[in-house]
C-alpha cells in the first residue's frame, strides 16, 4: 500500500484521578459566591433570615394567594411591609426568586 508507516491515532485520555484535588464545600460555596459578585456585582444587600410562627390558615392564605398571583410568600410579606410604611427597595421586591432576570 504505502512507504509510510502506520499510525497509532487512538485518542489518548488524561488520567484525571491522578490529577484530582479534594475541595471542600466550603471552599466551593465561598468560590461560587465570589464569582457571582464578580460576575454580577455586589449589589444585593446582605440578606436576613427570618422565622415567624403564624397560624395554619394564615400561612395557607399567603399559599394560595402567592401562587394565584405567581409570586413567593416572601414577596407578599416584603409587599405588605412596604405598603405600610416600612423602606422595602424595589430591587428587593422579587416576585419569584426562582427567575431571576439577568
Amino acid at each position: 500500500m504505502s512507504d509510510l508507516p502506520e499510525l497509532d491515532i487512538k485518542p489518548r485520555r488524561p488520567n484525571l484521578k491522578a490529577i484530582r484535588q479534594t475541595v471542600s464545600d466550603d471552599a466551593v460555596e465561598r468560590h461560587a459566591r465570589k464569582q457571582g459578585a464578580d460576575w454580577l456585582g455586589d449589589s444585593k444587600p446582605p440578606l436576613a433570615s427570618l422565622r415567624v410562627e403564624i397560624p395554619k390558615y394564615v400561612d395557607k392564605l399567603l399559599a394560595m394567594a402567592a401562587a394565584e398571583r405567581g409570586v413567593t410568600k416572601q414577596f407578599l410579606i416584603l409587599e405588605a411591609l412596604s405598603k405600610t410604611g416600612y423602606p422595602v427597595q424595589k430591587e428587593d421586591l422579587i416576585e419569584d426568586k426562582r427567575r431571576v432576570k439577568r
